[in-house]
Formats: structure tokens, sequence, C-alpha cells
């Protein structure tokens, strides 16, 4: 949600004055901000958080964090599909999404 919806509401908006390649390039931060953000979280969570006695710990968390930075890939797909209101390309990619999760 961080990583996402501050680019959501920048690229999302008025389309007379717009240009797409710039949009589509600010798009692609939204992945690379969202992989910054997944590897500082986790390593906040494995390292200066209270660690359960789970066996497998460390490697769930930074699992958890790349799926979740995996998921930023469609951002570019989504922006384009809300701005031209195509409905059945957001279900597509809220449904895949949705299985990556």
């Amino acid at each position: 949600f961080v990583g996402r919806e501050p680019f959501r509401k920048a690229c999302i908006g008025r389309s007379e004055k717009r240009s797409w390649k710039q949009t589509i390039n600010l798009t692609w931060g939204s992945f690379f901000f969202s992989i910054f953000l997944a590897l500082i979280f986790g390593l906040i969570w494995t390292h200066a958080l209270e660690r359960p006695a789970i066996k497998y710990y460390d490697a769930s968390v930074m699992m958890y964090a790349s799926c979740a930075a995996a998921e930023a890939i469609v951002e570019p797909l989504f922006i384009i599909s809300q701005s031209y209101l195509y409905l059945r390309m957001r279900v597509l990619i809220e449904g895949v999404s949705f299985i990556f999760q």
C-alpha cells in the first residue's frame, strides 16, 4: 500500500495534458520503491523486532517481502487500465495479484 498508492494517485488523473511515456516511466518507479521498502521492512522485522522460535522465520519473512514486491510488477498495467477504464484488464490484474498472494 505504501509503495503503490502514491504512484496511483500521481498517475491517474487528468489525461488531456499527459505524456504517456513519462507516466509509464513513473509507474515503474513503484516497482523499485516496493523492492526498497520490502528490503527495509524485512530487515527491520527480522533483526529489530522480537523473534519467535520458528524454524524458518527469516526465510518466510523475506519470502513474504519478495511477494509484496512481485505484486508491484503489474502496477503499470493497472494504472493504464484505470486510465482507459479497461474493466476486464483490471479484473485480470487483480486476480493474478490475488493468486500471487
